[in-house]
C-alpha cells in the first residue's frame, strides 16, 4: 500500500507566493502606447529598412545588415527605443526604477530619434562604388553606370522613425504635465 506524502507546512504570516503572471498596476494610455511604440519600432528594424535600385532592379536590407558600419544608426536607434519601452513598462509591473521614469523615457526616445534622424543622411548603400571597381576607372564609364543607382529608405525605417517620434512627444507631454508645466 502506497503512503501519501505529508502535508505541506502552513505559509508563514505575511508571506505571499509570487504571482504567476505580472499584474499591470495602471491602464495609463500614454504609458501603454509608449511601450507599444517602442516594441513596434524595434520590430520595424527587421522589416526592409534601406533600399537600393540599380537599372530598374531593386533590393533592400533590414537595419541589422550592417554594411561597412553605416547601418549602426538604424539598428542602434531601434534598440534604444526598446530600452525606452522597457523603462516605461517596468513601473507598470510594480518594478521601481532608480531614476525618474518620464525623464529616462524622454532621454531614451530622444536619443533614438536623433540616431534615426541622422540615419536619413547616412544610408549604408550610399558608399558603394561597385566594390571599388570604379577607383581606377580613368574613362568614366564605371561612374556613368553608377548614375542609374538610387539609394533610399524603406517602409521599416519610416515606420520606426514615426513611432519613435510619437513616443518621444507623448512622454514629453506626460513629463511636462506631471511637473505642472502644462
Amino acid at each position: 500500500m502506497s503512503e501519501m506524502p505529508p502535508p505541506l507546512p502552513p505559509e508563514p504570516e505575511g508571506h505571499h507566493p509570487a504571482p504567476v503572471a505580472p499584474e499591470v498596476t495602471t491602464t495609463d494610455p500614454i504609458a501603454l502606447g509608449t511601450v507599444a511604440a517602442g516594441v513596434l519600432a524595434f520590430l520595424c528594424s527587421f522589416l526592409p529598412f534601406y533600399r537600393v535600385s540599380v537599372l530598374g532592379m531593386s533590393d533592400s536590407a533590414n537595419a541589422w545588415h550592417d554594411l561597412d558600419g553605416k547601418g549602426f544608426l538604424g539598428w542602434f536607434g531601434c534598440v534604444i527605443a526598446l530600452v525606452g519601452a522597457v523603462v516605461v513598462a517596468l513601473p507598470l509591473f510594480k518594478r521601481p526604477l532608480p531614476v525618474d521614469r518620464d525623464a529616462a523615457a524622454v532621454g531614451a526616445f530622444g536619443l533614438a530619434f536623433v540616431l534615426l534622424f541622422l540615419a536619413i543622411f547616412i544610408n549604408p548603400f550610399s558608399g558603394m562604388n561597385a566594390g571599388g571597381l570604379c577607383d581606377d576607372d580613368d574613362t568614366g564609364i564605371c561612374k556613368q553606370m553608377l548614375d542609374g543607382v538610387s539609394f533610399g529608405h524603406a517602409v521599416g525605417f519610416w515606420l520606426a522613425l514615426v513611432l519613435v517620434l510619437a513616443a518621444l512627444l507623448a512622454n514629453g507631454y506626460r513629463m511636462l504635465k506631471a511637473r505642472g508645466r502644462i
